[in-house]
């Protein structure tokens, strides 16, 4: 006759178990979705553009993600880290984007300028560079905390979604030829990226409880240990592009 403790165990089912496949797999779908949908409005814009404004194109925004990598000072990974280790509703997150925007705007312009003149960069180009560089800073820190939140499906597709919603245009300029244009790529890039850096905030405004926690600006400089890392792996893939 099986004691106790063996029905207890018989009993017992894994905890979580399922929730975190489905979970899984969701943040799976979300990431392949916005992919294939990012590859799609690649390939279809640089088949309608012009040889030199494709090249532009290309270029624009792999210089975007550059600077907005090296302008982030690490701030996202060190939010991530920060917001798990503290109990949920803890740090007040909108007082920590707000925070985030300002300490690392100076960064992002200052880089745009000094790149500016070697590559000859129109007063459109650096504003796009500026404004894109910043939104992708916030949406990669609210998709880090959606992401310790386990909020998975969100924090993968909110990374992707500004690159993915350009399919749009993209087939837009596919069957209209007077939309063939570099600038209307841009704008478009420019207001999806601004789109998914809403959507972060509505959503964590929705599962997100505010705190009385700010970040200080003591923990701001360990972010610098994050972009050194961050530098190490992303940035020689996407500064190398940018040589080219």
């Amino acid at each position: 006759m099986p004691s106790k403790f063996q029905r207890r165990a018989a009993n017992e089912r894994p905890i979580g178990l399922g929730h975190g496949g489905i979970l899984a797999a969701g943040s799976v779908a979300a990431s392949a979705f916005t992919t294939l949908c990012s590859v799609a409005a690649t390939i279809i814009i640089l088949r309608v553009l012009s040889r030199g404004e494709a090249g532009k194109f290309a270029f624009l925004v792999e210089l975007l993600y550059s600077v907005g990598l090296l302008g982030s000072l690490g701030q996202f990974a060190l939010q991530a880290r920060l917001y798990h280790q503290a109990p949920p509703g803890h740090f007040d997150w909108r007082w920590d984007a707000w925070s985030t925007i300002w300490i690392t705007v100076p960064f992002i312009v200052v880089g745009v300028l000094a790149i500016a003149i070697p590559y000859r960069l129109t007063v459109f180009q650096m504003t796009f560079l500026c404004l894109g560089a910043e939104l992708f800073v916030l949406t990669n820190c609210f998709s880090a905390v959606l992401g310790q939140q386990q909020h998975y499906a969100w924090s993968s597709a909110l990374l992707r979604m500004g690159n993915g919603l350009l399919v749009f245009p993209a087939l837009l300029m596919l069957a209209n030829q007077s939309l063939r244009r570099l600038d209307f790529v841009l704008v478009s890039l420019l207001v999806f990226l601004g789109v998914a850096a809403l959507l972060g905030g509505i959503l964590l405004a929705r599962r997100l409880e505010r705190g009385p926690g700010r970040i200080t600006i003591r923990q701001r400089f360990s972010g610098l240990i994050f972009l050194a890392s961050i530098l190490a792996l992303l940035v020689p893939q996407r500064g190398l592009i940018v040589v080219a």
